[in-house]
């Protein structure tokens, strides 16, 4: 694993490597792998990278299954642990596809090659509405059709802000907003209004989330429809928050929603309800990478989130970085077409920022992996 920093943020990756010599790379994103790479370091060495050391790796679903199996009950899949899962098992995708020649769309089943983006931007305190216009507009000119800001604690000032980006963009440009678990139901459904005077289409994460009751209550009186997910867990976080009402649209990340596998069962979920979905994406461009291959494959897909002010450093992590303004085209960026998740990870850029690499080895023998039950004797 590496844990380095770009302009205040520190990225969580883990290395692979397959007992053929190949190897992969996985990503954890949002609080832990920003916030505490060092906590999700102890879960991948202590916990996962022990139980991957075992001889038995027939394919990544197996392998996903399994970890998960064995992490169930202890120490659970909540939080870092699925975080850190995510990862491991995004690398592992990665490593297999390039042992075979495959790309990860083509093993999950993905079915578009392009797909339509959404600008995620900065909160509405951090400047005035020429200057979000200003960082806003080179997106728009590449066919970027919709774009995100995020409300603070003054949300009747950012209102305001967000009241003239609206003017200065115009009714053709959609707009979500973010509310960062900020509020409480009342002052969630008082902003809801004024963002359905503003013809906003999403407000995300108004409540914490951990506040079912008061999330179905915003869900069910909201004049715009409301997004969760970025901080749910496995596929059945989401199966309950739509058939509790939870949420209009998800947001699942494969680095953080237990891997790219795990994302494609959401994406099931999301079919079966006819809710559309909104990946989040949160963190570097390994995660970004796979989140579109997995995105590929969602049927209700919309949009997915490209944190744009975030992405600027990642030429520094890649050999040839695909992300660029100049690859967008018609608001859409292009599945990389390479072996596993098709691009290439500049090793020596992160060993130089790196304060420790950590390697799972992982044999290929086909021999029994586990002697532990998933739920299915």
């Amino acid at each position: 694993m590496y844990d380095f920093e770009f302009d205040g943020l520190p990225h969580a990756m883990v290395r692979v490597r397959l007992d053929q010599g190949v190897t992969g790379f996985g990503e954890a994103s949002d609080g832990y792998g920003f916030a505490h790479p060092g906590l999700l370091r102890t879960i991948v060495q202590d916990v996962l990278a022990p139980l991957l050391g075992r001889p038995g790796l027939v394919s990544v679903p197996q392998v996903a299954g399994l970890l998960k199996a064995e992490l169930r009950r202890r120490p659970g899949l909540a939080g870092p642990v699925g975080h850190a899962v995510s990862a491991v098992e995004m690398a592992l995708w990665d490593a297999v596809g390039r042992r075979d020649g495959l790309s990860v769309r083509s093993m999950l089943g993905g079915h578009r090659e392009r797909l339509g983006v959404y600008a995620s931007s900065h909160f509405l305190f951090q400047g005035d509405a020429d200057w979000h216009v200003h960082h806003l507009e080179p997106w728009l000119a590449r066919g970027v059709s919709a774009v995100k800001l995020r409300l603070g604690l003054d949300w009747r000032t950012d209102l305001a802000t967000l009241a003239q980006v609206r003017d200065r963009l115009g009714p053709a440009v959609d707009i979500f907003v973010d509310g960062t678990e900020h509020y409480s139901l009342d002052t969630a459904l008082r902003v809801s209004r004024a963002l359905a005077d503003l013809g906003v289409s999403m407000f995300e994460e108004p409540l914490p989330q951990e506040r079912h009751l008061g999330v179905q209550r915003l869900v069910d009186q909201s004049a715009v429809a409301i997004g969760y997910g970025e901080h749910f867990g496995m596929a059945g976080d989401y199966d309950r928050a739509i058939r509790d009402g939870r949420a209009d649209v998800l947001q699942p990340d494969p680095a953080t929603s237990g891997g790219l596998l795990e994302m494609v069962r959401i994406g099931e979920i999301a079919e079966r309800a006819g809710v559309p979905v909104m990946p989040h994406s949160a963190a570097g461009p390994v995660a970004f990478a796979a989140n579109l291959h997995a995105s590929s494959a969602l049927t209700t897909l919309r949009l997915v989130e490209f944190p744009y002010s975030m992405a600027e450093p990642w030429h520094e992590i890649l050999d040839a970085n695909p992300f660029t303004l100049e690859h967008l085209d018609g608001g859409a960026f292009a599945v990389p077409t390479g072996p596993g998740l098709g691009i290439e990870v500049d090793e020596a850029a992160l060993a130089g920022r790196s304060t420790r690499v950590l390697d799972i080895e992982v044999p290929a023998s086909t021999a029994a992996w586990t002697d532990w039950s998933q739920g299915n004797v």
